[in-house]
């Protein structure tokens, strides 16, 4: 384990966050696991020099730099305090993912106060803390609002849920959203969300790297050639088998093995290529496409080789399509363009959409899609599939406008729209 970690490190595959250390010996202001600590050390001490990185090289300029990320967690708490019903809708939608949970009136009025209350302990702790100079922290929050009674931040000692407060485990995943958007957007980097956790666009605000205006993104989510593009991709594979391992079976060893395949370089290339361009992603989605599939077919070839397993009759098919998330739905362009698959995908048409949209939906995003269905259970494997919030749009969408853009979507892909259910994995790969 330790020789894959020193790899990774050397590899600068993995490079640690100070935020106001200048080293990694530096003696930090919370709590560590005793374990983690002794792995650390043992690191620093096998390696001879390890590669981090922090918002500044000076030491006045990162202290600014880190006050003000530090501002800005504390500010997107208080944000919560201006959620109305949309805004709440839209937050219980990714929270929930169920309909009936999301849409119960009972369970919206609960989160909006608690989202408020949240809301009123950040500005009540950022008033105090100010008189000492100082600021709100997440390991403070976690510590006052989520960790039991004498509990422990870094044993993770959370509360249950109780009926004074029903969803604190969902409120803990709005401070970690939050929290979790913070680095990426002062670093200027893509946010990756894992599955069952909301999104970066729950937080509905104006900030991060990838907000285009809604007519260029409806633009390329109504292009005809991008279905061309897809059924042809998407056809010429299906019927090639893998075997290939979840992250879970991996070890650090392996995963720094893995990213020195040659195949492994051409797929990461391709996808930063898109991330760097999404307005062109519609001439670099094929490549993509066969960029990813080459990779999984050799991560299949490794693993067997390695580990000495039988290639099974588990057969996996690698599709890459665009999606739109809005009002909690994720609407798949596409993804209807093989009927063998047609329980991984509930269709309905655009008139039925109007059931399930709210009157106004206050921004949307659209995604790149990386799947990988198992062809023999017919259905999308979420432990194999990640995908990437490529563009976002803060434009406020009435249900009309709305239906404008699902019914050019539609246009392009058949009769019905198609939809996914929540359960993609959003899990990025880097």
């Amino acid at each position: 384990m330790t020789e894959g970690k020193s790899k990774l490190l050397r590899q600068r595959a993995v490079v640690p966050f100070l935020f106001r250390e200048s080293s990694l010996t530096d003696q930090l202001e919370f709590d560590l696991m005793q374990e983690g600590d002794r792995a650390l050390k043992s690191l620093i001490q096998e390696l001879d020099d390890i590669y981090c990185v922090r918002l500044a090289t000076e030491d006045d300029a990162n202290e600014q730099a880190a006050r003000a990320m530090s501002r800005a967690f504390s500010d997107n708490l208080m944000r919560f305090a201006s959620f109305g019903e949309s805004e709440c809708v839209a937050m219980a939608k990714e929270l929930f993912g169920d309909a009936d949970a999301s849409s119960n009136p009972d369970t919206l009025r609960a989160l909006q106060q608690g989202l408020k209350q949240l809301a009123q302990y950040a500005f009540q702790q950022a008033m105090e803390l100010s008189s000492a100079n100082k600021l709100l922290s997440r390991n403070q929050v976690y510590a006052e609002q989520f960790i039991e009674p004498g509990g422990s931040v870094a044993l993770g000692q959370f509360r249950k849920p109780g009926s004074e407060n029903p969803f604190v485990l969902e409120l803990k995943k709005c401070v970690d959203l939050v929290y979790n958007t913070n680095l990426p957007d002062r670093l200027k980097r893509y946010t990756f969300t894992p599955a069952g956790l909301p999104s970066r666009i729950a937080l509905q605000d104006q900030t991060g790297v990838n907000v285009f205006k809604h007519e260029s993104i409806q633009d390329i989510l109504s292009d005809p050639d991008l279905i061309t593009s897809l059924r042809r991709t998407f056809m010429a594979r299906v019927q090639q088998g893998m075997n290939l391992p979840l992250l879970s079976e991996l070890t650090m060893a392996d995963v720094a093995e893995i990213r020195q395949l040659p195949e492994w370089y051409a797929f990461k290339d391709a996808q930063a290529n898109i991330l760097k361009n999404p307005l062109q992603c519609l001439s670099l989605i094929d490549g993509f496409q066969t960029e990813f599939d080459t990779f999984q077919r050799a991560l299949s070839d490794w693993f067997n080789l390695k580990y000495q397993r039988p290639h099974t009759e588990a057969r996996y098919c690698n599709y890459v399509s665009l999606a739109v998330s809005l009002a909690g739905k994720l609407i798949v362009v596409g993804s209807g363009l093989l009927p063998p698959l047609g329980n991984v995908v509930a269709n309905f048409t655009v008139d039925r959409a109007v059931g399930y949209l709210p009157q106004k939906v206050k921004g949307y995003a659209a995604k790149l899609m990386v799947n990988v269905y198992d062809i023999g259970r017919r259905q999308l494997d979420c432990d194999r599939s990640y995908s990437i919030e490529l563009m976002q749009s803060n434009a406020e969408l009435y249900q009309d406008d709305i239906l404008e853009l699902l019914g050019k979507i539609a246009s392009i892909s058949g009769e019905d729209l198609p939809e996914v259910s929540m359960q993609m994995a959003d899990q990025g790969i880097d």
